[in-house]
């Protein structure tokens, strides 16, 4: 059995399907917790979709969680504390009003602002014309907006840095475009079998199961110290 077994884990797509944590993976979150497991959580979802007013399937597990990265990286949340930190400087109200105004089918978070990606081009010839400086991300169907430097990398190494690991002991695990900052700034990339090609192609490891399946085949070999490529990242198995 490993000294420390560190998960790094996206939530839609990847952990969940259609929003929903199936009872099986909970059931395997579980015992890597009880095997002396560490679990981020890293979403580009806002706080209030995750515990507030959202969809209610995440919220009775986020106890599981060492720490809740959200907003793809602009916000960090301890489930136990309910003490959330932003990463980031926040967007300027003048660059948000433009936005929502001149779209109003944008979704506006604490510090993320996101649209479907048919939207993508208008959004950043925008961007450009009013002199916005803001980062653009793809997720699934979906442009992520965040402020310069923010990514699920840069609110992964503000989680460690809260929770004492290194990432370099870490396995990270996704499915969108977002994710692949989330699996370049860990030790072992692993992408789930529904992943985006450009996700797959980054990962040291693919899982045969979709989703949720994927992530109890890959918790299994985590705990087993059977992750190809795991040993040699110094994730410190025994």
């Amino acid at each position: 059995m490993p000294h420390r077994l560190i998960l790094a884990s996206d939530y839609d797509g990847t952990l969940a399907e259609h929003g929903v944590l199936s009872a099986d993976t909970v059931a395997a979150l579980k015992a890597f917790k009880n095997a002396g497991g560490v679990l981020i959580l890293v979403t580009g979802r806002d706080m209030q979709d995750i515990a507030g007013e959202g969809r209610p399937p995440m919220t009775p597990h986020l106890g599981l969680f060492d720490c809740v990265v959200a907003e793809n990286g602009a916000v960090l949340w301890d489930p136990r504390s309910g003490t959330e930190e932003r990463t980031s400087r926040p967007i300027p109200d003048a660059w948000r009003n433009a936005l929502c105004v001149r779209f109003p089918n944008m979704f506006a978070g604490h510090e993320i602002l996101s649209i479907p990606t048919a939207y993508e081009k208008q959004v950043r010839t925008f961007l450009k014309d009013q002199g916005i400086d803001m980062k653009c991300e793809r997720n699934v169907g979906s442009l992520m907006l965040t402020m310069p430097g923010v990514d699920k990398a840069s609110g992964l190494r503000a989680a460690a840095r809260r929770l004492h690991v290194d990432l370099r002991d870490a396995v990270g695990v996704g499915d969108g475009e977002n994710d692949a900052a989330l699996l370049g700034s860990v030790g072992t990339a692993v992408a789930v079998a529904n992943a985006h090609p450009d996700v797959k192609r980054i990962a040291d490891y693919v899982t045969a199961g979709q989703a949720g399946a994927g992530i109890r085949e890959l918790l299994a070999l985590m705990v087993e110290g059977k992750l190809p490529g795991l040993r040699g990242k110094g994730a410190g198995l025994a």
